[in-house]
């Protein structure tokens, strides 16, 4: 049977469906999702909102999508994924808040182990520690850009991975090495930090 979608949401035709960010239209009971939304839709963007439409139609807490932190990978040799704000966009969005660190894929043996040492991982930081994006080529991205997602969507700061101790000779292994060097652009010369620091330890050699 005919749902007549056209009746209860007028000017859909011709047009992508206009939903708020829990999925729901202008009609409260109806929700959508996938290739109806209308744009550039991919699979995984419906495999994302498809759980979230029926939560929010059938259930509660009502929940809300999130598409920063929902990666995207396309399945070269070597493999690209990313996830959430290009660095481009995050300094449109924070400017200079907005930090960016680059590692190339060498830097762990696993690379040259499998022959496969070309590619690099990018991770787009905030300069409080919120990690706004990420891009990866090489081996294993995809797997890379899924953890970084998890990260985004736990709220896991930098911060925090670049104190966790990585896994030796994995690909992994650069995902700290990019936290670890966003930590220490935070203590650069002319930093607060480091001036505050460079002050407090002068002072403490002082008392003794």
């Amino acid at each position: 049977a005919a749902l007549h979608l056209d009746r209860l949401l007028p000017g859909l035709e011709g047009r992508g469906l206009a939903v708020d960010p829990r999925l729901r239209t202008r009609h409260r009971r109806i929700y959508g999702c996938g290739p109806v939304l209308g744009g550039s839709r991919d699979a995984y963007l419906a495999r994302y909102e498809v759980p979230v439409a029926v939560n929010n139609a059938l259930y509660l807490p009502r929940r809300q999508v999130n598409y920063r932190a929902v990666p995207r990978y396309i399945p070269t040799l070597p493999a690209i994924a990313a996830v959430g704000l290009s660095e481009t966009q995050a300094r449109q969005y924070y400017g200079a808040a907005a930090l960016s660190v680059t590692v190339p894929i060498h830097q762990t043996l696993k690379a040259h182990l499998q022959a496969a040492p070309t590619g690099f991982g990018k991770l787009i930081v905030h300069q409080s520690g919120d990690i706004l994006g990420a891009h990866w080529a090489g081996p294993e991205a995809e797997e890379i850009i899924q953890t970084i997602a998890l990260a985004m969507t736990q709220g896991i700061r930098c911060q925090q991975l670049a104190c966790s101790p990585p896994l030796p000779h994995t690909f992994t292994e650069l995902l700290h090495q990019a936290a670890q060097q966003w930590q220490a652009q935070r203590w650069r010369p002319g930093c607060w930090r480091r001036d505050w620091s460079e002050n407090w330890f002068n002072w403490r050699r002082t008392q003794q």
